[in-house]
């Protein structure tokens, strides 16, 4: 009989254990096979660098240009309705915004849990 590894016992790894059972009952893959980014943090800094300021209104109208990044998020902090986060990859880093009205998340609703989330793309801000 093999013995398990000391880490087993520890109550993140069993919390994490029981959150990835609860994900895989609920008949979503926790690590998808495939999730193909249209954009890199390096690549959305140097194509809208030059654009004009936009506003969320803009996005939410649908005029923006969508896009898909992956990457961890580094940051994470809500003021009200809305949230900012850092999600970093690769070629750097970008800031994001969510809106509670605006933003449609999908995936683990059973859990509790975000699996992909949908927001308008727009430029709040630019660093000088």
């Amino acid at each position: 009989m093999t013995k398990l590894p000391d880490y087993h016992n520890q109550e993140e790894f069993q919390n994490r254990s029981r959150k990835l059972a609860e994900i895989r009952q609920a008949n979503v893959e926790p690590y998808p096979h495939k999730y193909t980014p249209t954009h890199t943090a390096l690549r959305l800094q140097q194509d809208f660098n030059s654009a004009e300021i936009g506003h969320s209104d803009d996005a939410a109208a649908g005029t923006t240009e969508p896009v898909k990044v992956a990457g961890r998020l580094v940051l994470f902090r809500t003021m009200g309705k809305n949230a900012f986060a850092h999600l970093q990859d690769e070629t750097g880093r970008i800031q994001i915004m969510f809106n509670r009205d605006a933003t449609q998340v999908t995936g683990y609703a059973q859990t509790g849990e975000e699996a992909e989330v949908s927001a308008y793309k727009f430029i709040e801000k630019k660093k000088k």
